[in-house]
C-alpha cells in the first residue's frame, strides 16, 4: 500500500515539473520581455504647448522586440508541428503568449517612436516659426565708460560731488618766460 501511493505521488510530481517548466520559461520571458513597453517613451500629452521635451526616439527596442517574437513565434510553431516533443497544451500555448507579448511590445514601441518623431519635428517647426517672427533687437553700441558718460536712463550713476574745502587753493604755477627765438646770422 505505501509503494502505491509513492506512485501516486511521483506521478503527481513528474505532471507538475513537466507543467512547470514551460510555465517558469514563459514567465522568464515575460519578465525579461517586453522592453519596448517599459523603455520607450512617446511624447508627453501637452508636447503641443512646451518648448523642450525629450522622448525615445531609438527603434533599437522596438525592434529587438519584433525579432524576439518572431523567433518565439517560430520555435512555437516546431513546438506545435513535432508531435513527438509535445507533451502538453502548456508546451505551446506559454511560448505562444510570450510571443504575442514580444509582438504586442514591438508594435506599441514603434508606435510611440514614430509618434515621438512627429512630435520632435513639430517642435523643429515651432522653432524655427517663432525665430523668423520675431525681428532681432536694434543694434545699440555699448557705451564705452572711458571715453563718454552713458546717455541718462533715469537716475544713472552719478561721480559724487568733490568734498567742500575751506583753504584757499595753492596757486597756480606760472609759465616759464618765453625768450624770443635768435635770429640766423647772415
Amino acid at each position: 500500500m505505501t509503494s502505491d501511493s509513492c506512485l501516486v505521488t511521483s506521478r503527481r510530481a513528474r505532471g507538475f515539473r513537466g507543467a512547470a517548466g514551460p510555465v517558469l520559461l514563459g514567465l522568464a520571458g515575460l519578465a525579461s520581455g517586453g522592453c519596448s513597453l517599459l523603455f520607450v517613451d512617446g511624447p508627453p500629452a501637452n508636447h503641443q504647448s512646451l518648448p523642450y521635451f525629450d522622448c525615445s526616439s531609438s527603434r533599437l527596442a522596438p525592434v529587438t522586440d519584433l525579432v524576439l517574437a518572431g523567433l518565439e513565434g517560430i520555435g512555437t510553431f516546431a513546438a506545435y508541428s513535432d508531435g513527438n516533443g509535445l507533451r502538453s497544451d502548456s508546451d505551446v500555448i506559454v511560448p505562444a503568449l510570450v510571443a504575442a507579448l514580444f509582438a504586442a511590445s514591438g508594435v506599441v514601441g514603434l508606435q510611440r517612436v514614430s509618434r515621438c518623431d512627429e512630435a520632435k519635428s513639430l517642435l523643429m517647426m515651432r522653432s524655427l516659426e517663432s525665430t523668423r517672427r520675431s525681428p532681432p533687437p536694434p543694434f545699440r553700441p555699448a557705451a564705452d565708460p572711458w571715453l563718454a558718460p552713458a546717455p541718462a536712463l533715469g537716475g544713472g550713476w552719478r561721480a559724487p560731488a568733490a568734498p567742500a574745502d575751506d583753504r584757499a587753493a595753492p596757486p597756480a604755477p606760472s609759465p616759464a618766460p618765453v625768450s624770443p627765438a635768435p635770429t640766423p646770422a647772415p
